[in-house]
């Protein structure tokens, strides 16, 4: 008997129902059963779309893409608003610049002395001449 067979080694028994709801609880996310067949949960709500246990799977699915989808506009929203506090402060920043540059003119402005003839009345209506000029400068700035 050198040619001879071995007996087979006997088959285990199926795992139960409760073995099998047991392991699929504990299985992680990347486990192979749902990454090797992705469209098998497509196939068995196919098989019976009207069924209770579907319905809610499929609410469920569309639940969890709604809130990814909420939390990726909270994050749109969440920057956008930093975006629009920073320009804030940037336009803060240079309204103070331009202010300061206005205030510095002015102050030039009122500092120029013009010189004229020695006719003194002549004098009064050249000043009042350049101070309406300035007034309306200064309305044309503001």
């Amino acid at each position: 008997m050198v040619f001879g067979r071995k007996p087979a080694p006997a088959k285990p028994s199926p795992p139960t129902v409760d073995q099998i709801l047991e392991d699929l609880q504990t299985a992680e996310p990347d486990d192979p059963v749902y990454t090797l067949n992705p469209t098998l949960t497509r196939d068995i709500i196919e098989e019976d779309p009207e069924s209770e246990v579907n319905k809610n799977y499929s609410d469920v699915i569309g639940y969890v893409s709604k809130e990814k989808k909420l939390k990726q506009l909270q994050e749109k929203v969440n920057s956008g608003f930093e975006s629009l506090v920073s320009s804030q402060k940037e336009l803060e920043k240079v309204t103070g610049e331009v202010q300061s540059q206005l205030g510095n003119i002015k102050e030039a402005r009122n500092k120029l002395v013009v010189e004229l003839p020695t006719d003194n009345s002549s004098q009064v209506c050249e000043t009042l001449t350049v101070v309406e000029k300035a007034e309306e400068s200064e309305d044309d700035l503001c």
